[in-house]
């Protein structure tokens, strides 16, 4: 189909109900995870909640996907690597803000 003939997605009868439902999936899981994460800082401190939280993701993900090591190539393995660095790096960045964050219990003890 040509490109520029293309029917858009609400021209073909509306958006993808399964795109939204990975969408919405996501965005509880991340933040699911994010907040498990933060009650871990007392007990693995904030690096360990990143390494945690990544091998789970890894295992999870493989669990799902079920990649095939024959499909496998270097470029493949470097991209993944990359993005495994990098989304580490975002989540240790910022684990470590939130671990020097004051927290207390209750919102509303603050000085009045």
């Amino acid at each position: 189909m040509n490109p520029s003939t293309s029917p858009t997605a609400r021209e073909s009868g509306g958006w993808s109900t399964q795109g939204v439902l990975l969408v919405v999936a996501a965005a509880f899981v991340t933040q699911t995870g994010a907040a498990i994460a933060v009650r871990l800082f007392d007990h693995v401190g904030a690096t360990g909640a990143v390494f945690l939280r990544l091998v789970l993701a890894a295992v999870v993900l493989c669990a799902v996907v079920r990649p095939s090591p024959a499909g496998l190539t270097r470029h493949t393995i470097g991209v993944v690597l990359a993005f495994g660095v990098a989304l580490g790096g975002m989540n240790l960045l910022i684990y470590q803000a939130i671990a020097r964050l004051p927290r207390s219990r209750d919102c509303r003890s603050g000085s009045r």
